[in-house]
């Protein structure tokens, strides 16, 4: 067998890597490492070289013959499947040329997947990488070289494709909810840039969905279950699928499926009880990742899930339907007339195969309650195509049975099968589903879609559809009729029309799944573990600010530790990079800065392709934008992630997230992000209760740590007025105003002193600063301006002075206490964690200017009472909240989560 190579440079290269090292396994053949010049160069015989992506459809046992010409021989792979850009220039040049590849110029001859070279070719090529050239550009020049012959050998054809591949997969074909969700997929992710085939499992039990005539979709042909599953996973190797998507397969079956090595996502479509047997016993090794139709489906996979350490990631995406106009007046009078509905009837419509947790057998009680609450005659469509198995048989019987029992032969009409369900919706005023339990219903979305209110049991989704749609009417699961027929008269008397909502939409749905599909094949393209891997910082930015400080000090920290740190930055330009992005990279520390894009997903999407180009031990989310953090915490699906709160800020930006959340994507509180995350570390311990409630995760105390400056016995007395001083940018949110007013009521009561400023204005708050030194004049206040590094400026005080408002761990505070500075300072998040009131320093109520006021003179009184607060405070930031201590805190609880 001949030595075979993987080439190639693509962005996502160790996705495609993936799939060429899969169609080997399946040709029984062996890719022995990546292309390099060195092995090259060491060529004795014929090697194969294969571009990361192409698949090829068999091996190649022998080496081709020599070329009767003497040259060296490169017999080359035609693309003859896969990407049309990459098909259609070799179809044009073998049309040409017949296979005879040197008869083409060198900017005819197509790009080149596949080729087999014999050794003095293969070293040519080594020489060519050797000076610097790209591998691609350098097979290329080799191939089409005049001192080689190249020649077509269709034994070497691939398939090679650089986008992302789905093979999908459902057990039939039959009218379901779960069915048209995967024939929406087949024909809507093409236009999301993933190529799609969809192969059924065995013929329908009940009516036949209607594919569309513009999609392929293949039903498998061999006799036993074991031969047609089989079937799938190979037709999935010779499709060259990145993953495969499976819909109503039983665990047994989705592990018979994993033989073909390809990273196999499957979608759970109903609540728990109607789960397919076994899929929550596979283990994350068999399953990369199980999509729930709705959180509350999610829920009950975590139930089962969270007793397992190996069981498989789940993430939810919720069902959508197309978003048609409402009927109008005209189609809604055709329709009932079609439907033969009296003049002045209400007409109530329920879609639902006959089976048993449907329960249409309460329609003809729950209608004819309905009629004595409206007066008014109701007709009831029941649409459903019953299947030839037991429990559809019964449920049908017992739906015939409640009509005849009820007298309802008239106003109970069953329409079986209906193709033409707009028609169905368009003469209805209600739908109504009294299903005992459900995953998320399309009808129920469709119905909203058209303008038509649905009373439903409080089941599965549907409160999470009826949070954001006016016109979801719920019930308890066990309501009496009369139950149901209040809802109806509410639902119609409601006055809003029903419509879907944005979130319940199929381009949202379409959406999701192009993204998710893609993280999975690219999760499952990594190595399954990651002890040596490093951590990973995802951060607005790292320019200026406390947040950004012990982010950097933290990073510094863990390499001294051995830990690799790097940085994904969404708000720094590399036209125009921070100091603090320099001062990392020149530390070693790489960071990445993605292209602005509108599109918070597409930013995301950058992050984690740059996330998984090394081994990643854990995610540090610090200091985020929510709907980023979210997006990334959506796509993560094999590194244990950590948010780091910055106080006050993040819950206040996340609470506003929720209020007006994005479309699509399913997490509207704390608790759903706190789903994704391994722990939560805070910076206080006031804050610890408050993190664990709304996040509903482990959550760590971990303070902020500083550098320790030089240990003095003795902090001099300097002469002349006392030194008061402040490190804050100047920004509203800093306070400064009600510093200098507390200034103002203690300047008469104080010794000489004067206070200095020291803080640059934050972008955008100029002119606040001017206001702030008008209402300081008069007071003995000096503004300094930006100091940096802030020992020197520390050096200069005799008590350190800060208010602000929110506040998480304040590094001004720490760094002053390790330079031995006596505090006065507001109550107000980590600070009084820091300061001891009384021993190092003196906390104040916040946003009291009078109560600061007071502590000012009190502090001001007694200079040898501040030397010893002083020494005080530089023994608390020794033993608690040195930058050590930080890292060795992080560490550990990376260590733990991963």
């Amino acid at each position: 067998m001949l030595p075979t190579y993987i080439f190639g440079e693509r962005p996502e290269h160790p996705r495609l890597f993936a799939r060429t090292m899969r169609a080997l396994l399946q040709c029984e053949a062996t890719a022995l490492t990546t292309a390099n010049a060195e092995l090259l160069a060491a060529a004795d015989g014929p090697v194969r070289l294969l571009r990361a992506g192409a698949w090829p459809r068999r091996a190649v046992i022998e080496p081709p013959p020599r070329s009767a010409t003497g040259r060296p021989l490169c017999a080359v792979g035609a693309i003859v499947t896969g990407a049309p850009s990459l098909r259609a220039p070799w179809d044009a040049a073998l049309s040409k040329c017949g296979g005879e590849l040197s008869a083409l110029s060198a900017d005819r001859l197509p790009v080149v997947s596949s080729v087999v070279l014999e050794a003095a070719a293969a070293r040519a090529l080594a020489r060519e990488i050797a000076v610097g050239a790209r591998i691609e550009v350098a097979l290329h020049r080799v191939v089409s070289s005049p001192q080689h012959r190249a020649v077509r050998l269709p034994a070497l054809d691939v398939g090679d494709d650089p986008g992302l591949r789905v093979m999908l997969a459902v057990t039939s074909l039959q009218q379901g909810g779960a069915e048209r969700v995967a024939l929406e997929l087949l024909r809507g992710l093409p236009l999301r840039g993933v190529t799609t085939e969809l192969l059924a499992l065995g013929r329908t039990a009940r009516k036949e969905l209607q594919v569309p005539p513009d999609v392929i979709a293949r039903v498998c042909t061999k006799a036993s279950r074991e031969d047609r599953l089989a079937e799938i996973g190979q037709r999935a190797l010779s499709f060259g699928a990145d993953v495969l998507h499976a819909h109503l397969f039983s665990g047994g079956d989705l592990r018979a499926l994993v033989a073909s090595c390809v990273p196999i996502a499957a979608t759970i479509h109903n609540a728990r009880n109607g789960w397919q047997p076994g899929v929550t016993e596979l283990s994350r090794a068999e399953i990369a990742l199980l999509i729930a139709c709705a959180l509350s489906v999610e829920d009950e996979l975590a139930a089962e899930l969270v007793a397992r350490n190996d069981g498989p990631r789940t993430r939810t995406i919720w069902n959508g339907v197309a978003a048609p106009e409402p009927a109008t007046e005209s189609a809604r009078e055709k329709a009932r007339r079609a439907f033969e509905v009296p003049a002045g009837a209400l007409v109530i419509v329920a879609i639902a195969n006959p089976r048993a947790q449907k329960r249409l057998e309460l329609l003809p009680e729950i209608a004819q309650a309905a009629e004595a609450v409206l007066s008014r005659k109701v007709i009831t469509l029941v649409a459903g195509s019953p299947g030839g198995d037991a429990d559809s048989i019964s449920a049908e019987r017992a739906l015939r049975e409640a009509i005849a029992a009820h007298g309802a032969g008239e106003r109970v009409r069953c329409l079986g099968a209906v193709s033409d369900v707009p028609t169905l919706l368009a003469a209805a005023d209600v739908l109504v589903a009294p299903s005992a339990w459900e995953g998320l219903s399309l009808s129920q979305l469709e119905a909203l879609a058209a303008g038509v209110a649905v009373v439903t049991t409080s089941v599965g989704g549907a409160s999470e559809v009826a949070a954001r749609a006016p016109g979801m009417h719920l019930v308890a699961v066990d309501a009496s009729p009369a139950v149901y027929a209040d809802a109806i008269a509410r639902a119609l008397a409601h006055g809003v029309r029903p419509s879907a909502p944005p979130d319940f939409l199929r381009a949202k749905m379409l959406d999701r799944h192009a993204e998710l599909l893609r993280r999975v094949a690219c999760t499952a393209s990594k190595p399954a573990h990651a002890p040596d891997g490093g951590v990973y910082f995802v951060m607005n930015n790292v320019s200026t600010g406390g947040a950004q400080s012990s982010a950097r000090r933290l990073a510094l920290g863990l390499a001294e530790a051995g830990v690799r740190a790097r940085f994904g930055v969404l708000q720094e330009r590399e036209e125009n990079p921070t100091p603090g992005l320099l001062s990392l990279r020149a530390a070693g520390i790489p960071v990445f800065v993605p292209p602005p894009d509108e599109d918070a997903a597409i930013t995301v999407g950058r992050l984690l392709s740059d996330m998984d180009q090394e081994a990643t031990r854990a995610v540090l989310f610090w200091n985020v934008m929510p709907q980023h953090q979210l997006l990334f915490a959506d796509g993560c699906l094999d590194v244990p992630m950590i948010c780091v709160s910055p106080g006050e800020m993040l819950f206040t930006s996340l609470a506003a997230y929720f209020e007006k959340p994005r479309a699509g994507l399913p997490y509207r509180d704390g608790r759903d992000l706190g789903r994704r995350l391994a722990a939560c570390v805070v910076k206080y311990r006031a804050e610890e209760a408050r993190a664990a409630a709304f996040f509903g995760t482990q959550v760590r105390v971990i303070p902020n740590g500083v550098p320790l400056m030089p240990r003095r016995e003795q902090r001099a007395r300097r002469e002349g007025p006392l030194v008061l001083g402040t490190a804050a940018r100047i920004s509203p949110q800093k306070k400064l105003g009600e510093l200098i007013d507390a200034v103002h009521i203690a300047h008469d009561r104080m010794p000489p002193y004067v206070l200095r400023i020291a803080g640059a204005p934050e972008r955008g708050a100029h002119e606040h600063a001017r206001q702030l030194r008008d209402r300081a004049e008069g007071l003995p206040i000096e503004w300094v301006g930006e100091r940096a590094p802030v020992q020197p400026f520390l050096a200069e005080l005799d008590l350190f002075v800060m208010i602000s408002e929110p506040a998480g761990c304040p590094n001004a505070s720490l760094e002053a206490m390790s330079a031995g500075l006596p505090m006065v300072a507001t109550a107000v998040g980590g600070a009084i964690d820091q300061i001891v009131h009384g021993e190092t320093g003196l906390l104040t109520p916040p946003a009291n200017a009078a109560a600061l006021a007071d502590a000012l003179i009190e502090a001001t009184r007694d200079p040898e009472r501040l030397l010893a607060w002083g020494r005080g405070g530089r023994d608390r930031a020794e033993s608690l909240f040195d930058v050590d201590r930080m890292v060795r805190d992080y560490v550990a609880l990376v260590r733990e989560v991963s």
